[in-house]
């Protein structure tokens, strides 16, 4: 304390102190502290106006509980996001590829998933389109409807995606056996279901991971 009582010597000096930056976990022990040091003390700081007093307390005491507001809610949907990867890894819709994809906006930049997910469905919905259409010619063209089965496959594996991968692995399989249209259809309608699946999960991810990285960004 004694230190405390040749650095105070002017409303000032304690507006200047209490604004900087401290740990969150300090501030709470910070505003009883100085609260009863300085009220112990206005005999002899007599350049301290109490009303400034209270101003610059109670600014710092809202500003102390908002930080902590702040981390606490972070670490909430942090929590909510990973918890919602392990059931979705639990559900076996994607493997341990899809959490590494998650750490790597530690390198790559604070909105490298949110944006990687979206990017995903708009380019397989685009794939799975073109799949369609292919698959409605009169005469097929499977070098080409292997292409698009090759491209589709890849992009859900490199994410981790794996039951997805799996239906459209299933559906080249057939491409490449060179199968019946039915056949091909049917394969194709399965690809498609394990896609409308992941796309309402990676969707509610990517709302909750860019609700991250801005409250990051605001944050104290």
């Amino acid at each position: 304390m004694e230190k405390w009582t040749t650095q105070i010597e002017s409303t000032e000096q304690l507006c200047l102190y209490l604004v900087k930056p401290h740990p969150i976990n300090y501030l709470p022990l910070q505003l009883p502290i100085y609260t009863l040091f300085l009220l112990t003390k206005l005999d002899s700081l007599s350049s301290l106006d109490l009303s400034s007093l209270w101003v610059v307390l109670v600014f710092h005491f809202h500003f102390s509980a908002s930080s902590m507001a702040a981390s606490s809610s972070r670490e909430a949907m942090n929590k909510q996001l990973l918890d919602f990867i392990h059931s979705m890894e639990q559900e076996g819709l994607v493997d341990y590829r899809f959490a590494k994809v998650h750490m790597l906006k530690e390198s790559s930049g604070p909105f490298f998933f949110a944006s990687l997910l979206p990017t995903f469905c708009r380019d397989s919905t685009a794939t799975l389109r073109d799949l369609t259409v292919a698959l409605g010619q009169p005469l097929l063209n499977y070098h080409d409807l292997g292409e698009l089965c090759f491209k589709i496959r890849g992009g859900a594996a490199c994410l981790g995606v794996c039951r997805m991968a799996h239906a459209c692995g299933q559906l080249h399989q057939a491409v490449q056996n060179r199968a019946t249209k039915e056949r091909l259809i049917t394969a194709l309608n399965a690809a498609k279901q394990e896609f409308s699946i992941m796309q309402e999960k990676l969707e509610t991810l990517a709302q909750l991971e860019t609700k991250i990285v801005s409250n990051e960004a605001d944050g104290p």
